[in-house]
């Protein structure tokens, strides 16, 4: 769930292009259906893998005030300070990492959180406006990265990052 996900893609993809040559357009939609779902669990553990791999991650929002600061460690918010409006953030932005919480990296694949907290954190560091201060390793997805086949079935634009599409359906 973490590698690369072309194989299983590709497969899938001269799947649905036999069936749809041979005018079986039901299960060749079903075949689509299947890929996408596979699609958004892979991207969703590739995103979540990703952040804990990073280590520490520090990111600001600007708020009506000055700017919202969070320290990350290993997919867990870990700290969190508010630098006000024409103050210096850079002396908050220390002062939150070396008062954040100690987290331990996590003993194999996942974060060291719940995943709805990271997934919540990976949504927050999405919003527009959020800027990366400071991370502490590479924070990259693999080569063969389940959005990039996402993109590649869903031409629209709709849904396009598939670790997104249900946070953004209503309850």
């Amino acid at each position: 769930m973490s590698a690369d996900a072309t194989v299983v893609s590709e497969a899938v993809m001269a799947r649905i292009a036999t069936l749809s040559s041979e005018q079986r357009f039901e299960e060749a939609g079903a075949w689509l259906a299947r890929l996408r779902s596979f699609l958004r669990v892979v991207d969703r553990t590739q995103q979540r893998q990703a952040l804990v791999d990073a280590g520490e991650l520090v990111a600001a929002e600007p708020d009506a005030g000055g700017w919202l600061i969070h320290v990350v460690r290993h997919g867990r918010l870990a700290g969190a300070a508010r630098a006000q409006m024409g103050q210096d953030p850079r002396p908050i932005v220390e002062a939150v990492i070396a008062t954040a919480e100690y987290v331990a990296a996590p003993v194999g694949p996942g974060p060291a959180a719940l995943t709805a907290e990271t997934d919540l954190i990976l949504d927050w560091l999405a919003r527009p406006g959020v800027r990366l201060v400071g991370v502490e390793r590479d924070w990259v997805l693999p080569i063969g990265a389940a959005a990039k086949h996402a993109a590649a079935i869903n031409p629209s634009g709709a849904g396009s990052h598939p670790a997104r599409e249900d946070a953004r359906r209503p309850a």
